[in-house]
């Protein structure tokens, strides 16, 4: 029986630097968005999460923005 793949394009949730990844930008960056609340994401324990939707919602503001 073969085993799930568990690849960041199935998870709705990404951590940091997989988020990071995904829209392109560096996990710093990442982390002041996060703190300037302009993204947001979960903590289980130690572990940050960003929602998928989030990240694509993020984007599409961007894309909203920089059109007007």
């Amino acid at each position: 029986m073969k085993k799930p793949t568990t690849s960041s394009e199935q998870r709705i949730a990404l951590r940091t630097p997989d988020a990071a990844r995904a829209i392109g930008v560096s996990v710093r960056q990442l982390q002041r968005l996060i703190a300037s609340r302009e993204l947001p994401s979960l903590r289980i324990g130690k572990i940050r999460l960003i929602r998928r939707e989030a990240l694509e919602k993020f984007v599409a503001r961007l894309e909203k923005s920089t059109a007007e």
